[in-house]
């Protein structure tokens, strides 16, 4: 009932959290152990795991939509892919637990470890996540910005667009050729990701992302219009 896109929009804010903390853990991991001059193009590396994951998620619903009626797919179809995920979850959790910490955090925690006697039977302090909202707030609230613009257009040019494209009152263009649609443009995502990671080490972060942010913007209505 009335409960149904309520739960959903619950849960798709609970796995934002924790898809938040997986892919700034996997960034931070990657930058950290990179050359101080190549962590644009290693950072890549984990930037690249978005498109790559798309790529063989629509490859599997491509799979699935292809050997079943449009009713059938409706139905149950469309949960098959999703349950098989269940082995990726299994794999995530193997790598995860058998990664080490970065350099740069076992030095930060040997560093707390000497401290001196007094510091140590001071009281705990706050939770980490209020002293950063606290002490860093403008930075916090610029990256939040900054990557919100790249997770609306990245979920409105891989889920929105496929719902509409294949709306009969929209473009009703068939589901598979939706999919292939975005499985080629995602699958030209993943080089692009590396050149241009590799041009933010030679030009400079800001830059590049100013960049970018500019061209999808100017980018935004030539694609609605098509």
């Amino acid at each position: 009932g009335p409960w149904a896109p309520v739960l959903l929009i619950l849960l798709r804010f609970v796995q934002g959290l924790a898809i938040g903390g997986q892919w700034g853990g996997a960034m931070l991991l990657v930058t950290e152990s990179a050359p101080a001059h190549r962590r644009g193009f290693y950072g890549a590396f984990a930037q690249a795991g978005a498109p790559a994951g798309l790529v063989l998620a629509n490859l599997a619903f491509l799979a699935i939509s292809g050997g079943l009626s449009e009713e059938a797919f409706l139905d149950w179809g469309w949960r098959v892919p999703f349950i098989a995920s269940i082995v990726l979850i299994a794999l995530s959790l193997y790598v995860q637990l058998k990664l080490e910490d970065t350099e740069a955090f076992k030095e930060l925690a040997a560093a707390r470890e000497d401290t001196s006697d007094s510091a140590a039977a001071a009281p705990p302090a706050r939770s980490p996540v209020l002293v950063a909202l606290r002490k860093y707030p403008r930075e916090i609230t610029l990256a939040a910005g900054a990557f919100l613009g790249v997770q609306v257009t990245f979920y409105i040019c891989v889920a929105f667009i496929i719902s509409y494209g294949t709306d009969p009152n929209g473009l009703a263009v068939s589901r598979s050729d939706m999919l292939f649609a975005v499985l080629i443009s995602t699958f030209f995502q993943i080089p692009g990701v590396f050149v241009f990671g590799a041009w933010s080490d030679r030009f400079g972060r800001r830059g590049v992302y100013k960049w970018g942010a500019i061209l999808t913007g100017l980018w935004a209505v030539p694609m609605f219009m098509l």
